[in-house]
């Protein structure tokens, strides 16, 4: 009689990529500046970047530089990821877009 071995292996579930996401692929080093719908941002909206999910406040120097309606990363190992700005006008989301940036060490 053979019995079946059945294993299981435990899985991390990938980080879902939003609909309308672009995809960079940098060299290390190179400095990359995103632009979240402007037309929509100046109807008194207020852009809100993600790296990850996470809520991104401030700029860190020499890594990334918050300003206004633009994001600008410096591409290196820490710095790739998914990348996302959500324009809201109080509770309401007007628009999001996204970037999957990777680095070409």
């Amino acid at each position: 009689m053979s019995a079946s071995l059945e294993f299981s292996f435990p899985t991390v579930a990938p980080t879902q990529t939003p609909p309308r996401t672009k995809h960079k692929l940098v060299v290390e080093g190179k400095k990359l500046t995103f632009r979240c719908g402007k037309k929509i941002a100046s109807k008194r909206g207020k852009v809100h970047w993600y790296k990850d999910g996470e809520l991104l406040e401030y700029s860190h120097p020499n890594y990334i530089s918050l300003e206004d309606d633009r994001i600008t990363i410096v591409a290196n190992a820490i710095n790739e990821g998914l990348y996302t700005c959500v324009v809201r006008k109080k509770s309401q989301v007007l628009t999001t877009y996204s970037w999957r940036v990777r680095v070409r060490f």
